[in-house]
Order: structure tokens, then sequence, then C-alpha cells
């Protein structure tokens, strides 16, 4: 090779190096010293000689462009526009989907994604009239329109309760047996089977019957001991109809009227005063239902469903007292301002009927022979009468001082609680049940050990068939 083409091999690179390289030398391919010229000079030393050399640094990342911005939503209408708590309402409108919250009036509620374009929502309890809101992603829409929150009407609940003695109530309140005595006498205040005593031994579960802060005395029988006094419940209301006087032909009266509490039995002096099944009824369903409750109580001591509460489809004379029975419920309910002065119009429903009867029948063969049949009916005519064809009936049956031997109390017991029976009489199913009420009897653990056919007087008997009753009734009255 000649010295010139040397230097022109090794010169600076200039564009077209390459075939210069290859002209020069003469040689193709490319001689190794060539090629190695080559990439020196475009590695190190750069093109063009002299020029700065090539760094060999990354180029700055290009920034990715902005998202678009996502689409506002926007809310064209909602139904229903008007509704108490736990209404359903749809919206409709654009762009609501990723929706992260929905509002009425500024109250958040739980809602569902149906679509892009709708949603549901349910009213919450403490939401007030206002506008709605949707919000996402995109932003906050708010509905021209007000949603109105309206305030469900309570309709009264009425239960008429009826029967005998039994019903009318001997349990008694704050006087109770003397332990120290066979006899129970004389009572005592908080003595064996009153109510105080039940009260006193179980305060946990009946301790809310009492209010602690409101203290009685009864001087003749303590002196100045105090005792927490009976509460007063006026969500609960009571009309009590009975006879006058207890004597024949004395004339049927509202012997009280008043907010559910002790003394609404067959007096109501205290510290004598009685208690029946409406307290403990009264204080079950009150506790369950969130509308007024009205009882209306008619009863009579001594009466017999075969005669006094006979029901016309029974045949022969319609019983008197189911006549004034009927008329009773009808009076008041035509003039319920009158005997429930809370009523504000809102209008009533019958919700139910409680039964408590049964010993001066079941003293009669020939009327335990046809009890059965007479409750059928009483209870058939008496939804007729009161235009409540599937009305509730719960019976608590005649379980007090009953004899394994007493084959006629036996043989009632038996059809007050076939009547209940679907099997036998399945066009009262789900609607008519019997409370069997043999438990609640407690001997001589009363204030008056003689006198069974009053359950001895033991208000925490008459307390808790009262009481078994109200949650018989519940049960019907759950869908």
């Amino acid at each position: 090779m000649s010295r010139t083409s040397k230097q022109e091999m090794t010169a600076p690179c200039s564009v077209g190096t390459a075939s210069a390289i290859a002209t020069t030398t003469g040689q193709l391919p490319l001689r190794r010293s060539a090629l190695l010229a080559l990439f020196a000079c475009v590695s190190v030393t750069g093109c063009g000689g002299g020029d700065a050399p090539v760094s060999t640094t990354p180029p700055p990342p290009v920034a990715a462009p902005a998202p678009a911005p996502k689409p506002a939503p926007v809310i064209s209408s909602f139904t229903p526009d008007t509704g108490p708590s736990g209404t359903l309402v749809t919206l409709s409108g654009i762009n609501l989907s990723g929706t992260t919250a929905v509002l009425f009036n500024g109250t958040a509620a739980p809602f569902s994604q149906v679509s892009a374009t709708q949603l549901t929502a349910t009213l919450g309890a403490d939401a007030t009239t206002g506008p709605v809101t949707v919000t996402t992603p995109g932003g906050t829409a708010t509905s021209a329109a007000r949603f109105t929150v309206t305030v469900p009407v309570k309709k009264l609940k009425v239960f008429i309760l009826a029967g005998q003695s039994n019903m009318l109530g001997y349990g008694k309140v704050d006087l109770g047996g003397n332990p120290a005595t066979a006899s129970r006498e004389p009572n005592i205040i908080g003595g064996l089977g009153s109510l105080r005593a039940m009260v006193d031994n179980n305060p946990d579960t009946y301790g809310y019957l009492v209010d602690a802060s409101k203290p009685i005395t009864y001087p003749l029988y303590t002196g100045t001991k105090t005792y927490p006094s009976w509460k007063t419940r006026n969500d609960v209301w009571v009309s009590h109809w009975t006879e006058a006087a207890p004597r024949p032909g004395s004339p049927t009266v509202e012997s009280r009227n008043g907010g559910l509490t002790v003394g609404f039995g067959a007096q109501n002096l205290m510290p004598e005063g009685y208690i029946g099944p409406e307290y403990g009824f009264g204080q079950v369903v009150g506790n369950a239902l969130a509308e007024p409750v009205l009882l209306i109580k008619t009863s009579w001591g001594g009466r017999s469903l075969a005669v006094d509460f006979r029901p016309p489809s029974s045949g022969g004379t319609t019983g008197p007292k189911y006549t004034e029975m009927v008329a009773i419920v009808r009076q008041v309910l035509s003039n319920l301002k009158t005997h429930y002065p809370a009523y504000d119009g809102a209008g009533y429903e019958i919700a139910g009927f409680g039964w408590h009867q049964g010993w001066n029948d079941r003293v009669n063969r020939d009327h335990v022979a046809q009890y059965e049949a007479n409750m059928v009916n009483l209870i058939k005519d008496l939804r007729r009468d009161f235009g409540v064809p599937a009305m509730p009936v719960v019976i608590g049956n005649t379980g007090m001082a009953v004899e394994p031997t007493d084959t006629q109390a036996v043989a009632l017991i038996t059809a007050q609680g076939n009547v209940a029976n679907p099997a036998k009489y399945p066009q009262f199913a789900g609607t008519v049940t019997t409370v069997d009420t043999r438990p609640f009897y407690f001997g001589n653990n009363s204030p008056a050990p003689t006198f069974g056919f009053h359950w001895n007087y033991n208000a925490e008997s008459y307390f808790r068939i009262g009481e078994s009753m109200g949650t018989a009734m519940v049960k019907l009255l759950k869908p």
C-alpha cells in the first residue's frame, strides 16, 4: 500500500467515508483496518473532522398527552318525586357511570348503578325535602326539581278484647297474699301474686312498668315508705266497657277511658286496683307497632258463649252481649275523638280480636258440647259484622284451676284449641291461634287461693295471659 493511500485512509471521516476507503484501498470488501477506522470515527471523533463528540445520553421521554376530562353528569328526572323514608327513587340522566354518591337535600342515600343513564336510590330516614345530587368522576349534578319527603300516615290500630269476668280482670296490683298465713289474708303491699311482687322479683324483665322518679306511698299499709309509681303510656289507649254495677240489669257504661296503665280491671281504686289481660296485651302490641293503638274492651262477668255471647250463625236467639259488643265497637269507632282524644283523623284499622272466656260454659255439659261450633261462628260473624274478612283472632283458653279429672274443663280447652287447628278449619289458617294459659295458674302463691275461677286474684296470671295473647297477635299481624 502506498503512503498516499494510508493518509487518505486515516483522514477524518466525512460523508461517504466507507465508500472512499473502499475506493482508496481498491479492495472490497473492506479490510479490517478500514472498518475499525470507520467505527472509531462514528463512535469517538464524530463526522466532519473536529466536531464535538456524539452524546450517548438517551433523550428525555416525551410527556404523555393529558387525559380528556370526564363528562359532567346530568340529572334529567327522577320518579317518584315524593314519598316517605324507604321510598325507592329512580334517577335518569346522562354520564352517570362511576357514581360515588347520591344525596337527597344533603343526606346520603344508598344507591345502585343501573346503567350510564339510570340509578336507583333509597330515601333514608333522616332525609328532608330538597334537591337531589349525584357525584361522579366528572363532577356533581344537582336536580332542578325538589324531592318532597312525606310523613307516612299512621292509621290507628284498633284491637277488640272481649269475654266474661276474667277478661274484665281481677289481678291485684299492689296488694298480695300474706306468706305468713294459709288464707293469705290480710293482704299486704307487694304480697304474693301482686303485680308489685312480679316487678320486684323480676326487675330486669318488668322494671319498665314502673317509674322510680315518681314515688307513691300507701300510708294505711306501710306508712311513709315509698314505691315506684305505675307508668301510663299514651301510645296505647283503652276504652273499657262493662256494667255500671255488678248486679243483674245494670247498664253497660264506659267505666274508664285513658292511657294504658293499671286499674282497667274490675275496679281501679289503689292500692286495691285490678288489671285484666288488657295490661299485658297492650304492652306487647304497643311495643311492637309504630302506629298508635286503641283497645276497646267489652267484658261482663258470669256470661257464657252458648247464651250471652251466642253468635247469630249458631241459630236460636242471638246473645245480648254479642249484640251489645258489636254496638259498642261501632259507637266508639263512630266517635273516635270522644273516646280517643288524640285521634288525628288519619283513619283506623280493626287489627285484631282477643277472647278470654269459658268458665260459665265449662260448668255446663251442653254448653261444652257446642262450644267449638259456637266459637267458629263467633269468629265468622264478627268478621262479617266488622267488615274484616281475615281479622286476626287470638283465644286465651280457660286454663284456670283445671284438674285432670275435670273432664268438662279439659273438653272445653280442647274445643278452644281445635278452632285454631288449620287441618280442621283451613279457612282460619294463619289468622286464628289459641294460647294455652294453664302455665299461668299459680295456686296458693296468690292473694286469694280459694278463688280459682278468678285466677286467685293473681295479677301475674292476668299479666302473662295478656302478654302471651299480645305476642300471639303480633305474630299473626306479620306478613
